[in-house]
């Protein structure tokens, strides 16, 4: 069937519907105080990677031995003294 050029002609774009893509959720990150990695190594990571300051990896760091380092000691006097 030949068509003229004065006729309507519907034409139209086929298109697929692009899902809404959803932010991605955050990654829970566990910093343990251990005897075998050094701060400076934990600072450089927090720095490159979690984009702190120097002074404020150094401060979360720091936060993370002391706190770790006292929540051991407490439960070292919870197992030893008798209840």
């Amino acid at each position: 069937m030949i068509m003229s050029d004065d006729e309507n002609i519907d034409v139209g774009l086929a298109t697929k519907a692009i899902p809404k893509t959803k932010k991605p959720k955050m990654y829970k990150v566990m910093l343990l105080n251990d005897d075998y990695t050094p701060m400076e190594f934990v600072v450089h990571i927090l720095e490159r990677y979690f984009g702190t300051s120097g002074s404020q990896a150094y401060e979360l760091m720091m936060v993370v031995h002391i706190v770790q380092k006292e929540l051991l000691e407490q439960l070292y006097l919870l197992i030893r003294l008798p209840i």
